[in-house]
């Protein structure tokens, strides 16, 4: 789905999926406007679209590993394709610039190998706004 100037769509991003294909299609200059609402959960630690900081040592020993490291964990993430070069840390309210054409792809900012005991899903408004 490619959305005009000004258009809004939503889309389902789930905790558990490394990779959410939002089935809209970008286009390199095109800059879209994200705005997440609801939880989802890392294990038991509920959270919005913003994440959490670590909360002990063993998170902080391992925040060099999550996907995006300097993002919070569980923090939506936004990319075009699936390559984090580009990734944008969305959290409940953010913008994405589109620096090539592909599909919009979103997460949640975790561990590579930790997606196995995530649960919940949040709701995604995109705005494509120029």
């Amino acid at each position: 789905m490619k959305l005009g100037v000004q258009q809004t769509t939503v889309v389902c991003v789930t905790a558990r999926d490394r990779w959410n294909d939002t089935g809209i299609e970008v286009s390199r200059g095109e800059e879209y406007s994200l705005q997440a609402e609801g939880t989802w959960s890392d294990a038991s630690i509920e959270k919005n679209a913003d994440g959490y900081s670590s909360s002990n040592s063993l998170f902080q020993v391992t925040e060099g590993f999550r996907r995006i490291p300097s993002a919070a964990w569980f923090a939506l993430i936004g990319t075009v394709g699936r390559d984090l070069r580009d990734a944008a840390c969305i959290g409940v309210s953010g913008r994405l610039q589109a620096t090539r054409d592909g599909n919009l792809f979103c997460f949640a900012n975790d561990l590579p190998f930790m997606y196995w005991n995530n649960s919940g899903s949040i709701r995604v408004s995109v705005t494509r706004i120029r």
